[in-house]
C-alpha cells in the first residue's frame, strides 16, 4: 500500500519538493500569540519541529525532511510568496 499525503497552503518546510519556489516560509508571515500580524526586523535563530501532517498506518516513521536552510535576502535572491 501507500499514502496519499495532501499538503496545507502554506507554513510547513516539506510541503513542496526544494526545487519547488513554494517550499520558501516568509518572515513576513508571522503572528503573534493571538494571531494577530507582526513585523519582524529579522530572524536570529530557527528552530524546526515535526509538525504531524499524517497518518503514518503500518509505517509508523514520522519526521519532516529538511536538506537545507538558506537566507534569501543575502542571496540577493527574490522570490514572489503568498500573501
Amino acid at each position: 500500500s501507500y499514502f496519499i499525503l495532501y499538503k496545507f497552503r502554506y507554513g510547513y518546510a516539506d510541503n513542496e519538493t526544494n526545487t519547488n519556489d513554494e517550499s520558501s516560509i516568509d518572515i513576513d508571515w508571522a503572528v503573534d500569540d493571538t494571531g494577530q500580524k507582526v513585523h519582524l526586523p529579522g530572524v536570529d535563530f530557527i528552530t524546526i519541529y515535526t509538525g504531524v501532517n499524517q497518518e503514518n498506518g503500518w509505517l509508523g516513521e514520522c519526521s519532516t525532511e529538511i536538506s537545507g536552510v538558506e537566507d534569501l535576502h543575502m542571496l540577493g535572491e527574490e522570490i514572489p510568496t503568498r500573501e
